[in-house]
């Protein structure tokens, strides 16, 4: 199927985009938090390699976002965007939010609340190896600052070591939404 018509129909439009402007080596850092293998022939297409992000089998976003029951379910198509964000924001966060928000505010609402998760305590940080973001340097792709520390600040956030999809979707969400970048920083001690 056409990448672009699989975009459409299922409702990924934001998510595509994003992961098609990151960095060759950014998807990559996405993959391997997502620990897959490329299919055939998207390893350097960016537009292949984001559809993989979201939707390789059973490691990519949408699968590892998928309840099991779901996969027993015939006609049930696979989530959208939308539902993507509202599942984090439901199962991870435990967090009601209007349902008449648009995508692009959820987006927000996700990266907020992630943030505001943060441990603050050294210990804390320490446990799930947040590195100090001092210590990586400026760099002008705020997607390689997340991706220094997306792992162990989900985790630490979360009280998790192994939420690879939400880790995807927090960067993403990141990515859409750059002007967070400074509110992010702080977040991380920076």
């Amino acid at each position: 199927m056409d990448i672009a018509k699989w975009t459409m129909e299922r409702k990924y439009e934001r998510p595509m985009r994003a992961l098609i402007a990151m960095s060759a080596e950014d998807r990559e850092g996405l993959r391997n938090r997502l620990t897959f293998s490329w299919p055939a022939g998207a390893s350097g297409n960016p537009e292949r390699e984001a559809k993989a992000i979201l939707n390789h089998d059973i490691r990519g976003v949408v699968g590892r976002l998928h309840r099991k029951t779901e996969s027993f379910i015939p006609f049930r198509g696979n989530l959208t965007w939308r539902e993507i964000l509202c599942r984090i924001m439901d199962k991870q966060f435990n967090r009601p939010f209007p349902a008449n928000l648009k995508e692009e505010q959820i987006e927000v609402l996700v990266i907020r609340e992630l943030m505001q998760r943060i441990p603050k305590s050294p210990s804390n940080a320490d446990k799930f190896q947040i590195p100090n973001v001092k210590s990586i340097g400026k760099k002008s792709n705020l997607a390689v600052i997340v991706l220094d520390a997306i792992g162990g600040v989900v985790d630490a956030a979360l009280d998790s070591k192994d939420l690879p999809a939400v880790n995807a979707v927090f960067a993403i969400c990141l990515a859409l939404h750059p002007d967070l970048e400074q509110e992010y920083l702080s977040a991380l001690g920076f």
